[in-house]
């Protein structure tokens, strides 16, 4: 019993440590890939993760998906995005960030935060706390 449960607590240790490695990798190549012309939405999507605020992981039927992206582009709010099923250490990662679940949209920030299917205002105001 006690090394189970010892076990337990390296795991999620190790889960975390895992977690953030992948949030880190995952803004860098979210950066190159908007950089190199891949997974972009004209428009909307900057040059790359240090121009814009917040990487969005998403899917092509994701209809919350579209309305955010739609929502953010008029309020002239540059991301870069990220299709998890197409990426699959992207996936991993929206499922670090929600429980285990692929729950999109989940906007990942600059300060490694996240929060999924946010309302503007809700983006707004995390955007002002990064500033």
């Amino acid at each position: 019993m006690i090394a189970t449960a010892g076990a337990r607590a390296l795991s999620t240790a190790l889960i975390a440590t895992i977690a953030r490695s992948l949030r880190r990798a995952c803004m860098m190549a979210a950066s190159s890939m908007v950089s190199a012309g891949n997974a972009c939405a004209p428009g909307v999507v900057g040059a790359g993760m240090s121009e814009n605020q917040f990487t969005m992981f998403t899917t092509p039927w994701c209809g919350y998906c579209h309305r955010l992206k739609s929502q953010l582009g008029r309020e002239g709010i540059e991301f870069s995005i990220v299709d998890i099923e197409q990426e699959p250490d992207a996936a991993f990662t929206v499922e670090q960030a929600n429980g285990g679940n692929q729950t999109v949209p989940t906007l990942l920030f600059t300060d490694g935060s996240t929060l999924t299917n946010p309302s503007m205002a809700q983006i707004k105001e995390r955007l002002a706390s990064l500033s």
